[in-house]
């Protein structure tokens, strides 16, 4: 199965195009465009393999994350994306610290 998708792949391969991983539009040529989000996620439980367990030594495990992305028209046909991700976390019981950071 894996030797026809490898052929099928070359084959068309000549014919794909590629788009940004978003909107599959290009920003003009000079022109800027800027966002920000915002995540949040937490656990106390996790899966190790088939077991579900539960680490009473981390409690609940919380991780937040702020990002600015940008995308900025270099010619018609290529941008410059970025993105600017800033993350902490922090766990609710323990001795283990939180981090944060870019």
């Amino acid at each position: 199965m894996k030797f026809i998708f490898t052929i099928v792949l070359f084959i068309f391969s000549f014919q794909v195009f590629s788009q940004t991983e978003i909107d599959g539009l290009m920003m003009q040529k000079n022109y800027f465009c800027v966002g920000a989000t915002y995540g949040k996620s937490s656990f106390s439980q996790y899966w190790e393999g088939n077991l579900k367990r539960e680490n009473a030594n981390l409690g609940t495990v919380t991780s937040s994350n702020i990002s600015i992305n940008g995308n900025f028209g270099i010619s018609k046909k290529l941008n410059f994306l970025f993105s600017v991700p800033y993350v902490w976390t922090n766990a609710s019981a323990g001795v283990m610290d939180g981090q944060k950071g870019f």
